[in-house]
């Protein structure tokens, strides 16, 4: 009479991904704006260690490539060691 039971259990209609999206667990993260955001900081940092080799592709523990004559250049996001939005936005005229 053991052959009556059922050996593996199906799965519901839809799948698994379905009944994620259709659980209280997921309508409880998804109406909550700090476990949003604390999920999207943890996507962006795991974005940043995966792309990491494109976004800063030189090594900085190599210390044949460090040039110290360069070093009194301003950063490449300034032009002439002024960030080029706080010119536009943050000039204050010393004269009338």
């Amino acid at each position: 009479m053991m052959s009556d039971v059922p050996t593996t259990a199906t799965p519901p209609p839809g799948g698994r991904w379905r009944r994620v999206f259709a659980s209280e667990l997921w309508d409880d993260f998804v109406h909550s704006p700090t476990a949003v955001l604390a999920a999207a900081v943890a996507l962006l940092c795991l974005c940043g260690a995966l792309f990491a080799p494109w976004l800063a592709p030189h090594d900085p523990t190599n210390l044949a490539t460090l040039d110290l004559a360069e070093s009194h250049l301003p950063p490449a996001w300034m032009a002439d060691g002024h960030a080029t939005c706080c010119r536009r936005c943050c000039t204050v005229r010393a004269s009338r």
